[in-house]
């Protein structure tokens, strides 16, 4: 059986705060198997400290692939693509990081509102 790359990614979104470590994934359907890899800001990932980018056969012509990213950072947040290619053609699932760094919440924000007791 012949297949061009199908890309399925489960979750199209991740909330993580700064600092964290967050691991993304997606499925490939492909067959012959070709070129897999992850995408951020339209640049190539590659293993490093950062990232951390692994694949596993998961089933006849399917495979997960999965990145973790450690210690993210503000400049992390945006999209990814996760992309498969072979002879046959090219595939992507795109997925974003997205949050909000942690932060102290001043006086200010809190003057005015009501509270209630337990």
């Amino acid at each position: 059986m012949v297949v061009a790359p199908q890309v399925t990614v489960p979750h199209r979104q991740v909330s993580q705060q700064v600092g964290a470590t967050t691991i993304m994934t997606c499925l490939i359907l492909t067959n012959p198997v070709g070129t897999f890899s992850w995408l951020h800001g339209g640049k190539k990932l590659v293993s490093d400290d950062k990232y951390e980018l692994a694949n596993w056969t998961v089933g006849e012509y399917q495979y997960m692939l999965a990145v973790t990213i450690h210690d993210l950072a503000l400049s992390d947040y945006g999209m990814y693509q996760c992309v498969a290619e072979n002879v046959f053609g090219r595939s992507e699932g795109d997925m974003s990081i997205f949050g909000k760094s942690a932060s102290v919440i001043s006086a200010s924000h809190i003057v005015g509102q009501k509270f209630s007791a337990f």
